[in-house]
């Protein structure tokens, strides 16, 4: 469990952790799945990613199902012009799905549409060259502003906070990244500590799709991956993210 589930009050969205480095799916989840994820699944080659993509989609089915009331394996997935997955029947809920090298994140929420990205960021880059292509000029500033051995943690900050809120908004790549910015408040973040568990927040500075009625928050769920979760705004509401655990079996 991480300190973002104390830094936020909670409300609407649930956020789930499940780690995927070892899976093996039952053939019980195995059968959860739809004709569609089957094939999705038959077309990884590897089998450990194989393994991977089950298990996510067999936890997804069963969290949806919680929140439904509905059985894993009669819930039907239908996609948005840009891919971004709805549930026939029940359209109130949203969820989102993220993996990177071994580990999965799900938001789930009955009221607001929500985006989440992880990332492992133990994983090195050329900064400089993959910012110039993808952040806004203002990104770019606050990634160079703090001190240099700093400059891992702010870019994954920036980057998994992106891809969350675009990943809300479900419009994929058809929103250009340097038609929005994203920005941390170097106050709370600080260049004298990590990031670790402590959940920061970012604000959405400008973004040419729509409005600014989004909340940002960024943590460090598990050691060396970042995570960032997009929320829209309830007017009149404090929006708050609660975290769970949850492991293969």
């Amino acid at each position: 469990m991480n300190d973002l589930v104390d830094t936020l009050a909670s409300s609407g969205v649930a956020i789930t952790l499940l780690a995927l480095s070892e899976a093996d799916p039952s053939r019980a989840d195995r059968g959860l799945l739809d004709d569609d994820e089957r094939r999705r699944a038959a077309k990884l080659v590897i089998p450990a990613k194989r393994n991977q993509f089950v298990a996510a989609r067999a936890a997804l089915r069963k969290l949806l199902a919680e929140r439904t009331g509905a059985t894993p394996e009669s819930l039907e997935f239908v996609y948005g012009p840009h891919g971004k997955p709805t549930l026939a029947r029940y359209p109130e809920v949203h969820f989102n799905l993220s993996h990177s090298r071994g580990q999965a994140a799900f938001a789930v929420s009955e009221r607001v549409a929500v985006g989440i990205d992880i990332e492992d960021s133990r994983r090195e880059r050329d900064y400089e060259t993959f910012a110039s292509r993808v952040f806004a000029d203002e990104e770019r500033a606050w990634l160079h502003g703090g001190e240099p051995r700093r400059i891992r943690e702010r870019f994954y900050r920036i980057w998994t906070s992106k891809e969350a809120y675009v990943k809300a908004l479900g419009v994929g790549l058809s929103l250009s990244p340097q038609k929005y910015a994203i920005s941390f408040d170097d106050a709370s973040l600080g260049d004298d500590a990590s990031l670790g568990d402590d959940a920061s927040q970012g604000r959405l500075l400008r973004s040419e799709f729509g409005g600014l009625d989004w909340n940002l928050w960024t943590s460090e769920p598990v050691p060396g991956f970042t995570m960032s979760v997009c929320v829209e705004t309830m007017t009149g509401t404090d929006s708050g993210v609660g975290v769970e655990e949850s492991h293969d079996d």
